[in-house]
């Protein structure tokens, strides 16, 4: 049977707009309209703004994200440079305009005074030769405003070290910086001249091909050593890494508020509790695709530390159980966002505890639906079977989540009778913007789609 999806987006898509009054209208609908524009609409709209409201082509200028550079960019900049505080370069190999990568970096940087966040993407290019100029144009320019900055898609190897350490002293101001692999043999380069930052980022990417470096176990200890202020810690796709590495946190850095180390496979789960139990002011913490267990779950919704956490994704985390996560959600009630989805360890007996998490904004529960091992002794598996009790459970704890505003089911290998059974807990939740639901096994009658299209709020 063909999978039936079905996907439900308000207008207001963005939960951080809120309601607002109507004569602020005019501002909520640029901000919805600047967030789903596509790159190459940006620049074309300004025409529009200018004729709507005076003020909508600055509101433009200071919203402008993630723009692949172009000729059009390029003459426009110099009017308007002046309003933009934040910009996602893309500097691509194949682009019709004339000039090295670094020229041009250097072209909108000194157009662009006030810049405070600067993340530039470098695609296609042998970025070697171009780093040192690179470097150098970001120092003349704004590395004296620069209190955020990435870099994408270069290569990081530089003779030059004392320029390289000039550089990272020039931004005195620098408190966020992101990276999607390590810079040098030596990270210490870094972190001696840039002791403010209260958030590092290494961003490895999920095809192991395309990384570009690998954070080793001496480089994190070196982080949670030299970077006291340090609040938010981020390492995406790292299997090199392990407990060894996160030792120092726990005396250098022990007021961490954001962790986020999905994919990071090489770290054990007794690793993860003994990091997670040092870490007592956790806010947000992502551990999606780890070995993390029950322990470390019940660390977090231990009674001092429950209250205290925001957001939990631990999505794809297959030693994770029903006991540790019902812990979590009767414990944190200051939770709003739990991701959940592909732990395949986990099943609908989660809704049989009392979920006192009832400010939740987002909530993902696609695919907890591991199969279970054959009685006959043999290596075969099998898929659970869903009772009616536990799909009303199900919708008897979603029921009680009114704020909610982003649901996802996907998917959920039995029939969910979403009208029969899921329609008054659905229609509870008035404020619900998102739902998405993918069908494996033809759980969604004509019914089902018809109350969806036509009757939600």
């Amino acid at each position: 049977m063909p999978a039936t999806s079905l996907t439900r987006i308000t207008q207001a898509r963005q939960p951080s707009l809120g309601r607002r009054r109507r004569s602020q209208l005019p501002t909520e609908v640029l901000d919805i309209i600047f967030a789903h524009l596509t790159q190459r609409d940006l620049l074309a709209v300004s025409y529009v703004c200018k004729t709507w409201r005076p003020s909508a082509c600055h509101q433009l200028w200071k919203n402008i994200d993630t723009l692949p550079l172009n000729s059009d960019f390029l003459q426009l900049l110099p009017t308007h440079g002046h309003l933009i505080h934040r910009l996602d370069l893309i500097l691509h190999a194949q682009s019709r305009l004339e000039g090295e990568p670094d020229d041009l970096l250097a072209q909108v940087l000194q157009d662009t005074p006030r810049l405070q966040h600067l993340c530039i993407y470098l695609l296609g290019y042998e970025s070697v030769e171009f780093l040192e100029p690179s470097f150098a144009a970001i120092s003349t320019y704004v590395g004296g405003n620069l209190t955020s900055l990435g870099l994408k898609g270069m290569t990081y190897e530089m003779e030059n070290e004392a320029a390289a350490r000039e550089f990272f002293l020039s931004l005195s101001r620098l408190t966020r910086f992101e990276i999607d692999g390590q810079v040098f043999e030596d990270v210490s380069l870094i972190l001696d001249s840039l002791p403010l930052l209260t958030a590092i980022a290494f961003k490895g990417d999920r095809v192991r091909s395309r990384r570009t470096g690998v954070l080793t176990n001496l480089s994190l200890q070196l982080i949670g050593t030299k970077l006291p202020l340090l609040r938010e810690l981020t390492v995406h796709f790292n299997e090199t890494i392990n407990g060894e590495g996160l030792e120092n946190f726990s005396t250098s850095c022990p007021r961490l508020t954001r962790v986020d180390l999905r994919g990071c496979r090489g770290m054990q789960a007794h690793d993860l509790t003994k990091f997670l139990s040092t870490q007592p002011h956790l806010t947000h913490v992502s551990l999606a695709d780890t070995n993390l267990n029950d322990g470390g779950l019940l660390i977090l919704a231990a009674p001092a530390r429950a209250v205290k956490l925001r957001s939990l994704n631990i999505r794809k985390c297959r030693f994770v159980q029903a006991r540790g996560i019902g812990q979590v959600v009767m414990a944190c009630t200051n939770l709003q966002e739990l991701n959940i989805s592909l732990c395949s360890g986990v099943w609908l007996d989660i809704f049989s505890f009392a979920w006192s998490c009832l400010g939740l904004l987002r909530l993902n529960i696609g695919g907890i639906h591991g199969p279970v091992p054959t009685q006959d002794g043999s290596d075969n598996y099998v898929n659970r079977i869903v009772r009616e009790e536990e799909v009303v459970n199900m919708y008897t704890q979603l029921g009680r989540l009114h704020l909610l505003e982003e649901l996802t089911l996907l998917p959920l290998p039995c029939r969910i009778h979403l009208f029969e059974l899921g329609r008054t807990s659905i229609e509870n939740m008035t404020r619900l913007e998102y739902i998405s639901v993918v069908d494996r096994l033809s759980a969604l009658s004509d019914r089902d789609i018809i109350w969806l299209a036509t009757r939600l709020p």
